[in-house]
């Protein structure tokens, strides 16, 4: 690796992008919608958004962070 990098970091890193890979396709939440307005949630990425990414092909590009949606203008809300 170019970079050093404590193999802990890369586990947990792993770990969580198959967990927000796994989590966005499900197709439904695995949380309410209380839930999902409360910090943290209400910054990541979650089914709801992503599916209505791949039902319409315009807007919630985030992967991980909604806040790259919002600041680009390009957030849809699912409802």
């Amino acid at each position: 690796m170019v970079f050093p990098l404590h193999y802990s970091v890369l586990l947990v890193f792993t770990a969580f992008s198959l967990f927000m890979n796994v989590y966005g396709h499900l197709g439904f939440n695995l949380f309410s919608p209380e839930q999902l307005d409360r910090a943290p949630l209400r910054w990541f990425s979650h089914t709801i958004h992503h599916s209505w990414h791949h039902r319409h092909q315009r807007g919630n590009y985030g992967f991980y962070l909604l806040f790259w949606d919002r600041m680009m203008g390009t957030y849809k809300p699912s409802s």
